[in-house]
């Protein structure tokens, strides 16, 4: 049973509420909730609490750049929440993995995935599609792509405003305006950048998110010459981004910023950043640190440092030949993923078919194979609400077969059988002819349903319903636009009477 269908306890809820409240910076603490989320989860085995439950490990693995622990969890994760079907967060799961994959430089299988988790999400303002939107747009930054990313991260900060009532609104649009003013930077559109920090500055989020446009304000202090701020700037980025738990998280920009250091021939500046990633390489994906084994070629290729430049080369052929691996792994995890979505979609499809069998085996008279009672009432009910919704006339007519129970006693019971399934075959061609639906309402009698048809078609109708082959039958029907004061069984009483009526004639 999903979450959002069963009341948990307040331990289970408070332990969510503040694994959620950990987004942005998770902490030992963290991986301790999670732990006793699960464990609380044993006797309830709840699907979406366990999707929840390893989507945010994945989550957590994934900031602190643990990329084994980080499939482990998230292919848990999807193999719960495909099962239960929470479409937010498997689009949230999806989504990680997309970011995963951009982080490793595998940026085809990352928009593949980013469309998957996309399609997850129906509603054109949700707040999950603009944050998938917004990680669509930095990802394609990284081909150089400057319209087509500020068209997502622009269309991202529409439906981030949007969802003003949502948690962690501030911080989500904090992302989106440092997301266009980093693509504005890169584009060379310096004054657009500073316009969109101006905004993040307005809007006092918090010392917490202070840290996430650091890099942006440095670099923007380098495109004004501003030397002073930038070494200020420097110092802070060497401490509490390249020394804290944050360094995986902004290493384009810092490649950026580097570059833009060397450009401007401020090579102590540039020198810092290096010793400092240097001395924290080992916590970056190999894609990441061949990002910076470049940075520092670029660097030492200003100070004609052979032996320098010799070791960088030695270095980015490895972190490329580790990279190449981590393609190859991750290009082999997405087919795993994949295989596990298609799967899935098997299966539910055969229980899908399984459920539809049973239901048309419920709903399925067993000698004639016409559409038994339980059927015609839902039928019927359908019938009735969209003649209501739209001012069209319904009508139910109901023919029995002539001098039936005679026949029964004269034959036997195994004739008459036969004569059902004669008569039945003949009105589903009938009812196949004009497009009605036909069901057999119980022993000898038989009720159609007519949409939208007038009393003359379905009089030419009748005639073919009461002449099947030698068996004659008789048909009453009662055709009218149902109002708020109607009910349904009035057309099939109204269709009775019309029957009796006539049989009554006749003698």
């Amino acid at each position: 049973m999903s979450l959002k269908t069963r009341e948990y306890n307040k331990e289970i809820k408070a332990l969510m509420s503040d694994i959620k409240d950990s987004v942005f910076l998770p902490d030992k603490r963290v991986f301790a909730m999670l732990r006793e989320l699960e464990r609380l989860n044993e006797p309830l085995q709840d699907e979406y609490l366990y999707g929840y439950t390893y989507h945010h490990f994945a989550r957590i693995y994934s900031f602190r750049e643990d990329h084994k622990n980080f499939i482990k969890y998230i292919t848990k994760a999807l193999y719960y929440l495909l099962r239960c079907d929470d479409k937010e967060l498997l689009a949230r799961s999806y989504n990680l993995f997309a970011v995963e994959a951009s982080k490793n430089g595998c940026l085809e299988i990352a928009y593949e995935y980013f469309s998957i988790a996309k399609s997850y999400i129906d509603e054109e303002d949700s707040l999950v599609r603009a944050m998938i939107e917004l990680n669509i747009g930095a990802t394609i930054i990284q081909v150089g792509d400057y319209k087509q990313a500020l068209a997502y991260s622009n269309k991202s900060y529409r439906g981030i405003r949007k969802n003003k009532d949502k948690e962690g609104y501030y911080s989500n649009l904090v992302m989106a305006l440092l997301n266009l003013a980093l693509i504005n930077l890169d584009a060379g559109n310096t004054e657009k950048s500073k316009y969109y920090l101006k905004r993040i500055e307005n809007l006092d989020a918090g010392d917490e998110l202070a840290l996430w446009h650091l890099v942006l304000r440095c670099r923007l202090a380098v495109a004004d010459s501003d030397m002073e701020k930038a070494q200020h700037l420097v110092d802070q980025i060497c401490t509490d981004i390249i020394g804290g738990d944050m360094f995986g998280e902004i290493t384009k920009d810092l490649k950026s910023l580097c570059q833009e250091l060397i450009d401007k021939k401020e090579y102590k500046l540039v020198g810092q950043l290096i010793e400092e990633i240097d001395r924290n390489k080992h916590r970056l994906f190999s894609y990441e640190a061949s990002l910076f084994t470049q940075i520092k070629i670029d660097y030492y290729k200003e100070f004609k440092n052979e032996e320098k430049l010799l070791a960088c080369y030695e270095e980015r052929n490895a972190y490329e030949s580790k990279q190449e691996k981590t393609v190859n792994l991750i290009n082999f995890e997405s087919i795993q993923l994949m295989n596990q979505l298609v799967e899935l979609r098997r299966e539910k499809r055969r229980a899908e078919e399984k459920n539809l069998l049973l239901q048309i085996q419920a709903e399925t008279d067993a000698l004639t194979g016409l559409p038994n009672r339980h059927a015609l009432n839902r039928e019927l009910e359908s019938a009735f609400d969209e003649a209501l919704s739209t001012g069209r006339k319904l009508g139910v007519g109901i023919a029995d077969i002539d001098r039936f129970k005679n026949y029964n006693d004269t034959y036997g019971h195994q004739q008459g059988d036969r004569c059902l399934i004669e008569v039945a075959t003949m009105l589903k061609r009938v009812a196949a002819k004009y497009g009605l639906f036909v069901a057999r309402y119980g022993g000898d009698e038989f009720t159609f349903i007519y949409r939208n048809m007038d009393d003359a078609l379905i009089r030419n109708i009748e005639k073919e319903i009461t002449k099947c082959g030698d068996i004659s039958l008789t048909h009453g029907f009662y055709s009218a636009v149902p109002d708020e004061q109607t009910r349904i069984w009035d057309y099939l009483n109204r269709a009775d009477k019309e029957l009796y009526d006539i049989r009554k004639k006749r003698r």
